[in-house]
């Protein structure tokens, strides 16, 4: 009877030291869970693909780095203050202004440069930059198609209006002369072709009677001067004054 009771309290001993039975107590940890840091959201990269601004077909486009090209939605600001209006007007930030060319390019540093960039060739030494210190607006010379608002680069250019006729045998040599020799068509000289048969209130302004008539303006639209017959492009830049 003795030893059965000491064994009794013997077993009794050893589940109250090891906690057999008893109810298990959770035991919440103080270390701090760190959560995983969030990916930074790259940020806009957009103007970074952008290589410059463009005028092609008289639309004003947006050149892309990889080639590609897109129409400009909106004016375009540029990092120097230069600002490209959707019309292809250019606006210094000193407020003087002048148009884009067909073929014109500006870079998003405000270096325009010559219509080869369209093909993708970019010559440094053809660059100029468009906003430098007391220096004119001075466009590369172009022969392009009448619009108004192109009559405005006479304010720091030479902009002459050649009254054509598809049907004039004299204004087809001479338009084959000026396309066959453009790069000679001097840096700041604009030559605009005028439809003969359409442009009635052109030719009523500036007393225009016969096809293959030049006439000089000023950036109103003044006649400077007014001349016929030049039967090449380097005839023609003599005239121009």
């Amino acid at each position: 009877m003795k030893k059965t009771f000491g064994y009794i309290v013997l077993t009794l001993g050893v589940l109250l030291v090891t906690g057999a039975g008893c109810p298990q107590t959770s035991v919440k940890s103080s270390a701090t869970v760190t959560s995983p840091t969030p990916t930074e959201v790259p940020g806009d990269e957009s103007n970074d693909k952008r290589e410059g601004v463009m005028m092609q077909n008289g639309r004003m486009m947006i050149k892309m780095r990889d080639g590609k090209s897109e129409m400009m939605t909106t004016d375009v600001m540029l990092s120097n203050g230069t600002k490209i209006m959707l019309n292809g007007k250019v606006i210094l930030s000193d407020g003087s202004s002048a148009m884009m060319n067909e073929g014109d390019v500006v870079d998003m540093e405000g270096r325009k440069t010559s219509r080869d960039t369209m093909m993708g060739i970019k010559t440094e030494t053809e660059q100029t930059t468009i906003e430098e210190a007391d220096q004119p607006f001075i466009v590369l010379g172009s022969y392009e198609d009448y619009a108004p608002e192109k009559i405005a680069l006479a304010a720091n250019n030479k902009v002459v209006l050649f009254f054509k006729a598809d049907w004039c045998p004299t204004c087809r040599a001479l338009d084959a002369d000026i396309n066959a020799h453009l790069s000679s068509v001097p840096t700041g000289t604009t030559i605009l072709k005028v439809n003969y048969d359409n442009s009635t209130e052109q030719k009523k302004k500036y007393g225009v009677t016969y096809q293959h008539t030049f006439v000089q303006v000023d950036a109103q639209g003044n006649m400077i001067a007014k001349w016929t017959g030049s039967p090449t492009l380097a005839e023609l830049i003599k005239k121009i004054k």
